[in-house]
């Protein structure tokens, strides 16, 4: 499946919550269409996880239903994300949490990972291709032929 085709489809995410339907999560394509840099004030906030999308030899695969997440930019540079895959049960192994600073490059959110359960990425520099669009955030980790689509929805805290 070429990356052109996956930015037309939807994804049909569960619902959080007893009595809750599911809904359709656009998938907004991550390469950015815009040639300026993102304005790091419009992403200083909370965001909630919208849908997580891995993608391996060619197959996409929406993962977790029940996946749970938050990310936070702050007005200082500093940032932490968490998601969780299983709902009620915490795996170090399998769920991302860190945080650090960040700073923006371009279209490129540049995460510096100060803490964070996956000792190996402590001192690293992760890069996320990224897309802004009112409310949605979406980041693309990793190449692009296999990695992961993750999109956020702004917190509205009025």
């Amino acid at each position: 499946m070429t990356r052109a085709s996956r930015d037309s489809e939807l994804i049909t995410r569960g619902s959080k919550k007893p009595g809750e339907s599911a809904v359709d999560v656009p998938m907004t394509g991550i390469i950015p269409q815009k040639t300026e840099s993102l304005d790091p004030s419009k992403l200083v906030g909370t965001w909630t996880l919208r849908s997580h999308t891995t993608y391996r030899s060619g197959s996409r695969t929406a993962t977790g239903a029940n996946a749970q997440g938050l990310i936070t930019y702050t007005s200082d540079g500093m940032m932490m994300v968490a998601i969780t895959f299983d709902e009620g049960r915490i795996d170090l192994r399998r769920n991302i949490f860190y945080g650090g600073s960040f700073r923006i490059e371009g279209n490129t959110i540049v995460h510096e990972v100060i803490v964070s359960n996956a000792e190996q990425q402590v001192g690293k520099l992760l890069r996320r291709e990224a897309r802004l669009e009112g409310t949605t955030l979406a980041l693309f980790a990793g190449d692009h032929a296999e990695g992961a689509e993750i999109v956020w929805e702004k917190k509205d805290h009025s």
